[in-house]
């Protein structure tokens, strides 16, 4: 906790209730500690006692944002100053006729911002270093160097000399070749009645169809006399002859016209009825027939005992040979008569000791009997 000296002056005479110095009644009002320096800012003349609360007047720059702004100073007395463009804290900048803050001038013949002292077209290059030539980059005497164009640019003609006259008069081309007989420099025809591109003294007859068989690659102009090929191979011929089959001259085979269908095929399947063959058409029929064409129903298969058409096992035999069943037995070998349905037939059966422990087991006995 902080602590504080609190001093008070009373002045009394006699008996009764004093006050301090200042104070009126119940102690209150006055105060007899303060600053008593006459010197300082808060200086109290009514302070009796010396409480270390004066303050003093600092003068110096009190602007943050000056460059000798001092944090300590009360009272500011006008000093505040700022860096210069150079950086120095109250500097004069740049001097007089220089271009920078080391004193460095400009180039001889421009300001300190790079422009001409001097230039009387305005192309940013100064009087002094200007260079007259052709300053168009696509001209064949371009000069990279120069600065001021004196109009003494040239192109290349088409024969690639700069500034030259070209192709010479009635020359075809920069060596003076001519154009060759019958045609202009460009290759059209001096001539062409037919407009075909062939020059007329150039023209051939014939047939100028590619897909003709008698096509003359040489032929410039048509003259009707294209061909096609007939059905034989034949340029320009009649093909096969009425009532043939082939171009040898060929008939039908008997029964059969050129496409080699039947002349006569009443049931339709594709064979002529003179060459028609009666069986069984049925392929998984025991008598099937390769060669019958008409199916007349024969068609028969074979029976349990592999015989074509058979009726099978007998009545009452067990199998294909007429064999009957064992006496007292089915075809199946089961027992006629079984009471017990031992698997034994009655008429099989064999009474005794059944058990294989027993010392009077019989072992063909099929009934078994307990004893006790």
């Amino acid at each position: 906790m902080e602590r504080h000296d609190i001093r008070k002056t009373f002045a009394y005479d006699g008996v009764g209730t004093f006050n301090a110095a200042g104070e009126g009644g119940g102690g209150t009002g006055g105060n007899a500690c303060g600053c008593t320096d006459d010197a300082a800012t808060n200086y109290d003349p009514a302070a009796e006692y010396d409480d270390g609360s004066c303050e003093y007047s600092v003068p110096g720059c009190t602007d943050a944002t000056a460059c000798n702004y001092d944090a300590d100073a009360t009272d500011d007395d006008g000093s505040c100053l700022a860096l210069d463009e150079c950086g120095v804290c109250g500097g004069d900048g740049i001097a007089d006729g220089a271009c920078d803050c080391e004193g460095n001038g400009p180039a001889t013949g421009y300001d300190c911002e790079g422009n001409c002292l001097n230039d009387a077209d305005g192309d940013g290059t100064c009087d002094e270093f200007e260079i007259t030539g052709c300053t168009d980059a696509s001209a064949c005497n371009y000069n990279a160097d120069a600065t001021d164009d004196d109009g003494s640019c040239l192109a290349l003609d088409e024969c690639g000399v700069c500034g030259g006259d070209g192709i010479a008069d009635g020359a075809c081309d920069c060596d003076g070749n001519g154009p060759a007989t019958g045609y202009d420099c460009d290759g059209n025809c001096l001539n062409d009645a037919d407009g075909d591109g062939t020059c007329d003294e150039f023209e051939t007859s014939g047939c100028t169809d590619a897909t003709a068989c008698n096509y003359n690659a040489d032929a410039t102009d048509d003259d009707g006399s294209c061909l096609a090929l007939d059905e034989c191979g034949v340029c320009g011929g009649d093909g096969i002859a009425d009532g043939a089959c082939d171009c040898d001259g060929n008939g039908p085979a008997t029964g059969y016209d050129c496409d080699g269908n039947c002349l006569n095929d009443a049931d339709g399947d594709g064979t002529c009825d003179e060459f028609e063959t009666s069986g069984c058409t049925d392929a998984t029929a025991c008598n099937y027939s390769a060669d019958a064409t008409d199916d007349d129903g024969s068609c028969l298969a074979l029976d349990e005992c592999g015989v074509c058409g058979g009726d099978g096992i007998a009545d009452g035999a067990c199998d294909c040979d007429g064999n009957g069943p064992a006496t007292g037995y089915d075809c199946d070998g089961n027992c006629l008569n079984d009471a017990d349905g031992d698997g034994t037939c009655d008429e099989f059966e064999i009474t005794g000791c059944t058990d294989s422990t027993a010392c009077n087991y019989n072992a063909d006995c099929d009934r078994r009997r307990r004893f006790v």
